[in-house]
């Protein structure tokens, strides 16, 4: 398998879970702040994004390694999609909260 197409599922799986995190209310303001909340409109559009590019990934992992293997290689990449989902949420927040610390008037 080539570079390129872990590359696609890596990318699809992390813009999946990203859009699936924006859906949520907690982490929107956590990665938008100051933005105002969704519609529901909005939320829905952003989960469907997000399960659609989750899909894409499994899809060119199936296509290119076959079934069995191929759901094994999309449950890895897709564990470091989320780790660094996860990692820049965390971090937004601690630097958030550092922030709001430095300026306790705020």
């Amino acid at each position: 398998m080539s570079t390129l197409a872990w590359l696609l599922i890596l990318i699809s799986g992390y813009v999946g879970f990203g859009l699936l995190a924006l859906a949520m209310e907690r982490h929107r303001r956590t990665l938008l702040p100051g933005s105002r909340p969704w519609m529901v409109r909005t939320r829905h559009l952003l989960r469907l994004g997000g399960v659609l590019c989750l899909a894409l990934s499994l899809a060119v992992c199936v296509r290119i390694l076959g079934a069995a293997v191929g759901i094994v290689g999309w449950t890895g990449v897709l564990t470091v999609g989320a780790m660094l989902v996860m990692g820049q949420i965390s971090y937004r927040e601690a630097r958030q909260r550092k922030v709001r610390v430095a300026r306790p008037g705020r």
